[in-house]
């Protein structure tokens, strides 16, 4: 795919955007990202974070009032706003509750659904289901239910053997 902008290079970086139903999407080489602020690889994102969150809610990023600075690297949140970028990986537990909301309110969610490499998707949906019964599993145990945890427990097990097996085929393959 060749790039939007310089219609030379290959496209490798592909950054879509939905506002009320309506997708738009830009597919750029790395130096033409660069050019738009998407430093991607070359340390932390320069990406305008905040500002492509205060343009889709329609407000400008305002600084909070309370003005916690980051233990790692001193920053302040209103810098990060300012910014669109964080300091640190600190940063993302000193500001995880003023982070949250713009990434639930942008992404939907606070944890990325997105494309998987091909079988990826089933496998992390087996070891979601597998984590789901564990704890099943231990909340049986604690309301002393042994016959349901047995049930869970064998399931469990069976899962793992299937899992197992499957791991072992693609291997001879």
């Amino acid at each position: 795919m060749v790039c939007d902008k310089c219609r030379a290079n290959e496209a490798n970086i592909h950054f879509k955007q939905v506002i009320n139903n309506q997708s738009t999407t830009m597919h750029l080489c790395e130096s033409c990202a660069e050019e738009i602020g998407f430093n991607l690889f070359s340390g932390p994102s320069a990406f305008p974070f905040f500002n492509i969150l205060s343009g889709m809610m329609g407000t400008p990023a305002k600084p909070q009032i309370k003005e916690d600075k980051c233990p790692g690297c001193g920053i302040s949140f209103s810098e990060v706003q300012s910014k669109g970028k964080l300091g640190c990986s600190d940063c993302w537990q000193t500001f995880k509750k003023q982070l949250l909301p713009f990434l639930k309110e942008m992404q939907g969610d606070t944890f990325h659904i997105g494309k998987s490499p091909k079988g990826f998707a089933e496998k992390v949906e087996t070891n979601r289901e597998m984590v789901k019964m564990r704890e099943e599993l231990n909340k049986a145990i604690a309301k002393e239910e042994y016959e349901e945890s047995a049930k869970i427990r064998d399931k469990i097990k069976e899962m793992e053997r299937s899992e197992s097996a499957k791991s072992e085929l693609k291997k001879e393959e």
